[in-house]
């Protein structure tokens, strides 16, 4: 597709941005580089929908793959060599399920952020900014009440950190070989965390702590609370 001239797409990709990314509340300017990134991704994303054969079933079928599971399948001569322990992906379900909603719960919870910062500046984009993003905004637009509730938007922030790590660190079933016999799995990793379905139910039950408290703060919001945003939250 050729453009009119004079008009430069990411150029105006870039200025369309400008006013959706902060850090720490500090505009950053969008770089050329990561616009054309997010180009590329857009492009990619039109091409792959237009091939309606690509989607209809996912490759390894309605679950999660590991990296090593895939290597394992494109590469299976290696498989002599011991390279990589055979990951069992099967012994990982329960745990990407529960970081999944981990994960969605969250969302829920940005999603709430979003409007408490709407509630205070209609001209915000919140759909650009990320969770702990909203979260950087609404304690500054709280001003001094965001010292009434410290301890809901500690418990906000700190089910942001956990989904965080849940989710952008990949979830490991470390194996064990027996002589010659099958591979058993023996430990399950989070990152570099021993981590396991407890875990992940401890990070669940934060995440919905953390909706409470900012639903709580949403509804300080609304004109028939009994609850005043500046006084905190009732005891």
């Amino acid at each position: 597709m050729r453009h009119p001239l004079n008009f430069d797409p990411i150029e105006e990709m870039i200025k369309a941005n400008m006013d959706n990314y902060s850090d720490g509340g500090d505009k950053v300017e969008i770089s050329r580089r990561e616009a054309n990134a997010f180009s590329e991704v857009e492009v990619f994303e039109s091409n792959i929908w237009e091939d309606e054969e690509l989607w209809v079933e996912p490759k390894f079928g309605e679950k999660t793959v590991s990296w090593q599971t895939v290597w394992d399948h494109l590469y299976p001569e290696y498989d002599e060599f011991d390279l990589y322990a055979p990951h069992d992906d099967g012994a990982a379900s329960d745990m990407h399920r529960l970081r999944g909603l981990v994960a969605t719960q969250c969302a829920e919870t940005e999603a709430v952020l979003g409007k408490i910062a709407l509630h205070f500046d209609k001209s915000l984009n919140v759909e650009r900014r990320t969770a702990g993003q909203l979260l950087h905004e609404v304690r500054r637009l709280l001003g001094e009440a965001k010292e009434k509730w410290a301890t809901e938007l500690t418990a906000i922030d700190g089910a942001i950190r956990r989904r965080n790590h849940v989710i952008h660190s990949p979830a490991t079933i470390a194996s064990d070989r027996i002589g010659d016999g099958d591979w058993v799995p023996v430990l399950s990793f989070i990152g570099d965390d021993i981590y396991d379905e407890g875990n992940l139910r401890r990070d669940l039950a934060l995440q919905h702590e953390a909706i409470i408290a900012a639903v709580r703060l949403f509804h300080s919001l609304s004109a028939d609370s009994k609850e005043d945003v500046a006084s905190g939250p009732e005891e």
